[in-house]
């Protein structure tokens, strides 16, 4: 009778120990069209048309249950240069990596001063309720730390095409930037040391040893913004993309819910 009870509380343990396991991972779904992945990652304030992919299918897709790892947003959209099947954790690969044999994009081969491969792009045109968008994203990869400040920069970017409130007219402004500065976020911008006299080491995390996400380093959450223009048509495009090589995914996490639109309110005042 002794015996048997061991083995039961054994076995409970065992469970309980799997339960817990289960509840640190990421939760994704690979099967959204490019509306599903639009609604998943809109909040309020905004109207949208118009959404077009082009990713490999194991490219992109939506998670759920990241309160419950260290990446710092609960639910979205998962973009990557390679498999969003690789972003779960432990960090317990030193290459993860999904070769998709897909092209570059010609807007990121700019921002990187060279070619890019196994681009993901997600698109849409929206018109904003207020004279300001916002949404929240975190930037991860495989390339840290081994390939920091190299040639292997792999790089994403939220550009913006309409009206400029301050003038003129946006075509592909990148919103995907450092807090307070001009910097593109890509991997040798924010990192774990300076690179080349840019040092963001503050705004990074070192993800060796983690037991909820793959990816061997990530940022912290940044908040893209810019200025719009009420009720008029705008286009952004959301793109990521190896640099050099096909190998060592990165991924950008967009929060759900929170691409908004700031509120315009108005008063009227009545004098008899």
């Amino acid at each position: 009778m002794k015996t048997i009870k061991i083995i039961l509380t054994l076995t409970s343990m065992l469970t309980f120990i799997g339960m817990i396991n289960v509840s640190a991972q990421l939760v994704l779904d690979g099967s959204l069209s490019a509306d599903d992945m639009v609604l998943e990652l809109l909040g309020p304030g905004i109207d949208y048309t118009n959404a077009v992919t082009n990713c490999p299918d194991v490219a992109s897709g939506s998670f759920s249950n990241g309160g419950s790892t260290n990446i710092g947003v609960d639910a979205g959209i998962l973009l990557t240069s390679g498999d969003i099947s690789n972003a779960p954790g432990p960090n317990d690969q030193a290459d993860a990596s999904g070769n998709n044999n897909g092209a570059g994009d010609p807007d990121l081969d700019s921002y990187v001063g060279g070619e890019t491969l196994d681009a993901c792009v997600l698109e849409f045109d929206f018109v904003p309720n207020g004279d300001q968008v916002s949404f929240n994203y975190v930037f991860a990869s495989e390339e840290y730390e081994e390939f920091f400040c190299t040639e292997f920069n792999d790089v994403f970017a939220f550009l913006v095409s309409g009206p400029n409130p301050g003038g003129g007219a946006y075509v592909n402004e990148n919103i995907a930037l450092v807090p307070g500065t001009t910097t593109p976020v890509a991997i040798n911008n924010v990192g774990p040391f300076d690179c080349l006299g840019v040092d963001n080491s503050g705004e990074y995390n070192n993800n060796d040893g983690g037991t909820t996400i793959q990816y061997d380093g990530f940022i912290n959450v940044f908040t893209a913004t810019i200025a719009t223009v009420p009720c008029v048509t705008y286009h952004i495009k959301l793109a990521i993309a190896d640099r050099a090589d096909r190998v060592l995914d990165s991924g950008v996490f967009l929060e759900k819910g929170s691409f908004v639109s700031s509120q315009i309110t108005a008063s009227l005042d009545v004098t008899d």
